[in-house]
């Protein structure tokens, strides 16, 4: 059995470790954490394990909240302190962990060593019932999907439409629950309330919405289990150097908060929308040319026209080609953008000018991230812009265009 600890922090370096094996054991530590950008990779690593037969087992190494090990009353999600029974599940508070415990064929808890996998799935799926599919505390909430039982969370049904359709909402519908996010994160004022952000929200959910339709199944149709979501996350910062020092940034997001950092803001916030699939990928929902490589059809698939879509079908090619909207959007608002697709990794930094001007005939081009990750399925797709908390009478430097 190989045996993986998850410890604080973990970065995409540590995800190598996770190779297949008949049997793989996840000692889950107290301080478990995912560096930023990491924890979607590694939900799509564990789901790929999974169907490739390998054998999941977790031992969780902390005491849990009563409720998660007997049957107790669940309190409804709310934005909670750190003593607060829900924060003390630890990373199970997190579209990671709902993966964990989707997978895991055995769960290890308390002392002595207890089995507690049936009561801890049920309490944890009863808190998510409570909050109508979003988990998390703090600075971090996920919209939780899961296939094939909830194939859309209670939050983002739409009670007009037909009873028991499966269909995505409408965009204001999803723009409106960002913005609650949001103002239970203290950032309302700045989310989706400019028309350069709405533009950006507009890609997000086409994202969303392109993963709902076409990420719940194979290449070959054949249906996929699993969770998947819409993770944001706030992210304070006291000072452009208390952001930088910080371990679980990448080396290109330091990069860019030299760059997007204004010197005469007020303290500042990065917001941080991450869509997330365990699907074949978004380029490889795309038929191949000859001679085209991943690279190429990934490129590809952002364009307008292009679409796994059969020819013919309304709508057809209309979904992700509004990222050169979201582009334009992310250049204005000078945004970060991190894809990963299957067996790809890429980013485009939207305050590296040098970068822009030398591909103004590729407006959605991508570079290519400098690290490697194992595992061929999965999408993930997170935009990062800064809002800043702005001192009476003064504007930010930052956000200032479009506003």
């Amino acid at each position: 059995m190989a045996e993986l600890k998850l410890r604080k922090n973990m970065t995409l370096a540590d995800l190598t470790a996770w190779i297949g094996a008949d049997e793989m054991l996840f000692a889950v530590a107290r301080e478990a954490s995912f560096a930023f950008l990491v924890e979607p990779l590694a939900i799509a690593r564990l789901y790929q394990l999974h169907r490739e037969g390998s054998r999941i087992d977790a031992d969780i190494l902390y005491e849990l909240p009563d409720f998660a090990v007997v049957d107790k009353p669940v309190t409804p999600l709310t934005a909670e302190g750190s003593g607060t029974p829900t924060s003390k599940l630890g990373i199970i508070n997190t579209l990671f962990g709902l993966g964990l415990l989707d997978t895991a064929a055995t769960i290890l808890a308390g002392s002595p060593r207890t089995e507690i996998s049936d009561q801890l799935r049920a309490a944890v799926w009863k808190l998510l019932s409570s909050s109508r599919g979003l988990i998390g505390s703090g600075d971090y909430v996920a919209i939780v999907s899961r296939d094939p039982d909830m194939p859309l969370p209670p939050v983002l049904r739409e009670t007009l439409r037909t009873a028991g359709t499966r269909e995505f909402p409408y965009r204001l519908t999803f723009t409106n629950l960002l913005k609650t996010i949001g103002r239970e994160m203290g950032i309302a004022s700045d989310l989706a309330t400019s028309p350069l952000e709405n533009a950006l929200v507009t890609f997000l959910y086409e994202v969303a919405k392109n993963a709902h339709d076409h990420a719940r199944t194979t290449s070959d149709g054949l249906a996929l289990s699993g969770t998947r979501g819409v993770i944001v996350q706030n992210l304070r910062g006291l000072s452009l150097d208390e952001l930088q020092s910080r371990p679980a940034f990448p080396d290109q997001l330091r990069a860019y908060l030299s760059r997007a950092w204004s010197p005469s803001s007020a303290p500042g916030v990065l917001i941080a929308i991450t869509v997330v699939d365990t699907g074949p990928g978004i380029h490889r929902r795309l038929e191949p040319k000859a001679g085209e490589s991943d690279w190429d059809r990934l490129g590809r698939a952002f364009l307008p026209g292009e679409s796994s879509k059969p020819q013919g079908v309304v709508g057809r090619g209309q979904g992700l080609h509004l990222v050169l909207d979201g582009f334009a959007s992310c250049e204005k608002l000078r945004a970060f953008l991190f894809v990963r697709s299957a067996n790809l990794l890429a980013y485009r930094d939207f305050t590296d000018q040098n970068f822009s001007a030398t591909h103004l005939d590729k407006p959605h081009a991508l570079q290519p991230w400098d690290q490697e990750i194992s595992g061929g399925t999965g999408t993930a797709l997170t935009v990062v812009w800064p809002i800043l908390r702005q001192p009476e009478g003064t504007s930010s430097g930052i956000t200032s265009s479009g506003r």
